[in-house]
């Protein structure tokens, strides 16, 4: 599986790939988008490293949809997750944990869903994290640390919550990252970094900022980005490449040591 750049375009209901270090005006190597795709507001795109299979998060059916690697046009996934049962309603992030299980943020149910790898139909979440103790307020971005643990943004209260591998229902955070020393301003994608540092998406403060999943709950940033165009999307590749997805504004891409 080649590396490459996914975006989603919710505003044409459409998921793009790019090659690595592209730049300017570049035509897509894959562009899915049309009516046979049911995609609706699409809001998060990611690939199975293994399988190849390219789950697309729609916001507006609510819905997962599946697509063989490679695919591009107006067509048909090859399966779609959606139905009462789901527990779905606004997916806005998504990630996929060590074994292919696929791991959904719902925004506007404070929740995080957990499906199997290859999910199809109204399928049942093997795990559900929600409620009161959560901190769970419009999660927004999705990751996995080094050991394993998941990690959250929470748009909705400007923090980042740590929860341990298997955590299910009312599970309380493991940690929290918030306060006004944080740097946290409507954090909306989250990633690891090269270091294995968490790095986040702040879209109403314009920047990138950088934590070690060790920080305290107020910690200051390890490093800051400012001056970026509206970001609600990151993500880093092998060697260490920053590309940042800039709402109304194309993406970005930043060194490593930026």
């Amino acid at each position: 599986i080649q590396a490459a750049v996914y975006v989603t375009d919710g505003g044409y209901s459409a998921v793009q790939s790019f090659p690595l270090g592209s730049s300017g005006n570049v035509k897509p190597t894959t562009s899915i988008t049309g009516n046979l795709t049911g995609l609706n507001a699409t809001t998060a795109a990611v690939i199975d490293p293994v399988s190849g299979t390219l789950y697309i998060a729609s916001a507006g059916t609510p819905e997962i949809a599946e697509y063989p690697y490679g695919a591009s046009g107006n067509v048909q996934p090859s399966s779609v997750i959606t139905g009462a049962h789901t527990g779905l309603s606004y997916p806005a992030a998504l990630t996929l944990d060590g074994s292919g299980q696929l791991y959904v943020a719902d925004h506007a149910a404070n929740s995080v869903t957990v499906y199997p790898a290859g999910a199809a139909g109204d399928q049942k979440p093997l795990a559900t994290i929600s409620g009161a103790d959560t901190g769970l307020v419009a999660p927004s971005g999705l990751t996995f640390d080094h050991t394993g643990d998941l990690w959250v943004a929470n748009a909705g209260a400007n923090t980042l919550t740590e929860y341990a591998a298997g955590a299910t229902g009312d599970a309380q955070p493991l940690a929290t990252i918030s306060g006004s020393s944080s740097g946290l301003t409507g954090p909306q994608g989250l990633t690891l970094d090269a270091a294995g540092n968490l790095l986040v998406a702040n879209l109403f403060g314009g920047t990138l900022t950088e934590y070690t999943p060790s920080d305290n709950p107020d910690a200051k940033p390890v490093r800051t980005i400012s001056g970026v165009a509206l970001p609600d999307g990151v993500d880093v590749d092998a060697t260490g490449n920053i590309y940042v997805a800039n709402e109304l504004a194309g993406v970005s891409e930043y060194a490593p040591d930026a």
